[in-house]
């Protein structure tokens, strides 16, 4: 073996010894929404008022988990709900909508996660049909009352709304708003039984 090898055989050693310095984790800086923004702030970044969140947050905390743990780092009901709320009235990207509430990006999605299962939680109190006899004789005399329908117990309907603000708010994701007329909308579904009217929207 020659002094080149050698001396590179003494390189490679001295590689395995050199001990690596961790970068040490930085953890963002959390924030509260609810502090931080004005009222008119708070409805154009979130579409709610700041007390309607804090009412819907009220309904479902007892079916969250007690915290979305960051490494020991609580994260309150009212704080998921809106991390939630961002990503489902924007659309927003999982990376983006962690900045902007000072978490991390699989943070984000644990949040949606459990938001929306929360809140399908509470389904069996807002959507209800009619099932008892009663409830049907009572839904037809007042379609018969008011629109002059005899036999009817609900009614529904869709239709695509264009909106041309789609392209620019829902960034990669757009293209799934192109509806089979080649224009951006929203498909808004619409059921109506007597009382209240129910509104749903999607892609």
């Amino acid at each position: 073996m020659d002094i080149g090898n050698v001396q590179n055989v003494r390189r490679v050693r001295n590689l395995t010894n050199v001990h690596f310095i961790r970068q040490r984790k930085i953890y963002k800086i959390r924030k509260n929404p609810y502090i931080e923004l004005t009222n008119n702030e708070f409805r154009k970044k979130y579409r709610f008022s700041k007390a309607e969140c804090l009412q819907i947050v009220n309904e479902i905390r007892d079916f969250l988990p007690r915290a979305v743990n960051n490494r020991g780092k609580p994260i309150s009901p009212s704080l998921q709900f809106l991390i939630a709320l961002r990503y489902l009235a924007r659309g927003q990207v999982q990376d983006d909508n962690g900045d902007l509430h000072g978490v991390s990006q699989p943070t984000v999605s644990r949040c949606l996660s459990q938001i929306c299962r929360a809140l399908a939680s509470l389904k069996n109190n807002y959507i209800k049909f009619p099932l008892t006899n009663e409830e049907l004789a009572s839904k037809k005399a007042d379609f018969r009352r008011k629109f002059n329908m005899p036999s009817i117990i609900g009614a529904i309907d869709c239709t695509h709304i264009p909106d041309i603000r789609i392209k620019k708010v829902a960034g990669d994701y757009a293209q799934l708003y192109i509806n089979r007329k080649g224009f951006y909308s929203i498909n808004v579904q619409v059921s109506h039984i007597t009382s209240p009217l129910s509104c749903s929207m999607g892609n």
